[in-house]
């Protein structure tokens, strides 16, 4: 028998393909996992899963914890606006309170229980979901955070000259140029604040690229709206 601490889980064994709640009538249950191609080390007791109704409203939170190296979550919704009702899940750093969107949606259903341990409902972390959860990110030497920025970031470099010029530019992911700067570097470590207010930039991915005495460093960022 398997315990998720501070989940209502009862008899999750993994022969079993039904995991049954406490015994409450109505409930739908969601027994997930993530498939976490940047590895976040979402289980590491930071992040919490969340299932919120069209106004916003958090209908359930559970957190995400480590089950025999997987990072797994088990979420117990009430019934309250009847069969059908459309629920977004989102991914919530305990830490901080951001939410960051997982691009999946479920629909209510009463005494519905999806998922176990065997076969857990798995949800993928996008590319976007990636970069929204780290905090920065580095490539050989250049460092741009936040990851999910609204009116413009901060790029770090270390240079191994003085006196270099760098040419900045930001693309979208149609490969257009919508910004380019140039970034007088000093030997050691520079920094750089990106402003983007009033560019009208569209929410989306966008890649930064430095290039400097022959070198090209690339990152990708996520603006929001």
């Amino acid at each position: 028998v398997f315990h998720l601490s501070g989940n209502a889980i009862d008899n999750a064994t993994a022969n079993q393909w039904t995991v049954r709640d406490a015994g409450v009538p109505n409930n739908m249950t969601l027994l997930g996992t993530f498939i976490d191609n940047c590895a976040l080390g979402l289980g590491n007791g930071q992040y919490a899963i969340g299932a919120f109704d069209q106004l916003g409203n958090a209908r359930a939170l559970a957190p995400v914890e480590l089950l025999d190296g997987a990072e797994v979550f088990y979420l117990t919704l009430a019934a309250q606006h009847g069969n059908g009702e459309r629920l977004a899940l989102r991914l919530l750093n305990t830490e901080s309170g951001v939410q960051t969107d997982l691009g999946t949606t479920l629909d209510y259903e009463a005494d519905r229980h999806t998922g176990d341990l065997d076969r857990p409902f798995a949800i993928e972390i996008s590319e976007e979901t990636c970069l929204q959860l780290q905090p920065a990110v580095t490539v050989s030497g250049l460092t741009a955070f936040p990851t999910l920025f609204t009116d413009g970031f901060t790029l770090a470099y270390q240079a191994e000259m003085e006196d270099s010029d760098a040419t900045v530019t930001l693309s979208n992911i149609w490969g257009q140029v919508v910004l380019t700067a140039t970034w007088n570097l000093e030997e050691g470590h520079n920094q750089q604040r990106i402003n983007l207010t009033g560019k009208g930039l569209a929410a989306g991915i966008y890649t930064v690229e430095l290039r400097t005495n022959g070198q090209h460093e690339s990152i990708k960022l996520v603006k929001s709206n």
